[in-house]
């Protein structure tokens, strides 16, 4: 998931200087030629209420691209890399809330261990920065 997830912000910053939409329109087919190649393998029917719920997923997927899009092309991703991370707290409040999942203890130090490298590397090139 992380080589996808890197993969995925690599292609992004490539296409940042094409318009937005240009941008998420490209990577979007990309990925769906890319996953449509893996459907006979996978495919199997759903319930009638999924649909709109995959639509919705699509929709909100397409959303959070085009912003990270922006984001690319306003800031370094060194900066933004960070805000990644709050993620991680999204997931296991929804994890808690619906699924009733408690993060054990070495899923909580690994939480805290990527948070920490990945706030250390920001303020360390911060301070990088305030040195030149």
């Amino acid at each position: 998931t992380a080589l996808c997830y890197a993969l995925y912000q690599i292609t992004t910053r490539f296409v940042r200087e094409a318009s937005p939409m240009i941008s998420l329109f490209y990577t979007g087919i990309g990925g769906a030629i890319v996953f449509s190649l893996t459907l006979p393998f996978f495919w199997h029917s759903f319930a009638l209420w999924v649909w709109p719920v995959l639509a919705l997923i699509g929709f909100l997927g397409a959303g959070g691209h085009l912003l990270l899009i922006m984001a690319i092309r306003k800031a370094e991703a060194s900066k933004i890399a960070p805000f990644n991370y709050v993620q991680l707290i999204y997931s296991v409040i929804i994890s808690i809330v619906i699924f009733g999942d408690q993060p054990d203890l070495l899923s909580a130090v690994g939480a805290v261990i990527i948070v920490s490298s990945g706030l250390a590397l920001y303020f360390m090139d911060m301070a990088q920065r305030r040195a030149n």
